[in-house]
Parts: C-alpha cells; sequence; structure tokens
C-alpha cells in the first residue's frame, strides 16, 4: 500500500487527505548520505552505495560496493531508522539489506551480490522466518518490474 489513507465514500475527503499525505511527504527532507563514525573519523558514506549492514556482536558493519566495511557502534536500530524503507529492509536481527543487491531468496538465506569486475562479492546472509515469504515476494515482484 502506498499511502496509509482512511477509507471513505466521499471523494472529496479522500482528495483532502490525500493532499495533504503529499503536502507533508514533499516537506521532508531527505538526505542521501549516512554518517559513519568509524576508527574516530567520521564518514559520508551515499546510500547507493551500501550494500548491506551487518551485525557483529556489538558493532555494526556497513559494507558498501567499493568493498569498503565501515565499523561503527551505532546499533542497528538506529540505522533502520536513517536509512529510507524504500531502499532497505531487515532481514533479520543482524542484518539490513538494500533491495538492489539482493539477488535471490532460498532456505531462509539470501545472496547478495555487489561489485564489478575483480571486486565482485557474494555475500550470503540468513533471513528471519518472520519476514521470509515477505522478501521472497517482494523480491520476485521487483524483478519483475525491473525486468
Amino acid at each position: 500500500m502506498l499511502f496509509n489513507i482512511p477509507f471513505s465514500r466521499d471523494i472529496q475527503e479522500v482528495q483532502r487527505n490525500l493532499e495533504k499525505l503529499i503536502r507533508s511527504y514533499l516537506n521532508i527532507s531527505f538526505n542521501p548520505f549516512l554518517d559513519i563514525v568509524h576508527e574516530y573519523e567520521h564518514y559520508h558514506v551515499h546510500i547507493d552505495k551500501i550494500a548491506y549492514l551487518e551485525k557483529c556482536q556489538r558493532v555494526t558493519e556497513v559494507h558498501t560496493t567499493d568493498g569498503d566495511v565501515y565499523r561503527s557502534y551505532r546499533p542497528m536500530y538506529k540505522y533502520q531508522e536513517l536509512l529510507p524503507e524504500s531502499m532497505f529492509f531487515r532481514i533479520s536481527q543482524g542484518a539490513i539489506v538494500n533491495w538492489r543487491f539482493l539477488k535471490h531468496v532460498k532456505g531462509y538465506r539470501a545472496i547478495i551480490a555487489y561489485g564489478k569486475g575483480d571486486k565482485a562479492q557474494t555475500v550470503d546472509l540468513p533471513i528471519s522466518p518472520k519476514v521470509y515469504k515477505f522478501v521472497k515476494g517482494e523480491l520476485s515482484l521487483r524483478s519483475s518490474i525491473t525486468g
């Protein structure tokens, strides 16, 4: 569902609610960079370059398409709040993936492929049973749209 609009038979009321939602959506400022503190230095990583995030004990690792890995002490739920829901999804307690790089789902495992040439990498991440069906369906829908 694109918008959460209450049901009404009055078309004018629906139109008012839709206009209000569109205005509030357009007023949101969007920052395409994610601020990461890695080894006591601040980095601004463009969200298009983030392939996936993985939790390793108390550290969150941000893996980019360039092959760089940024280690941060910011918890996963904070990253989940910062990243756009249309591009990223939390597939398990310890992983958030970029939909663009999610290639295949089978047996509660997600295959992430990113990089080009010599830097091409493939990663196998676990998927929570709670979201497995959703991820599989969403991936097939997204792949059918992109062709």
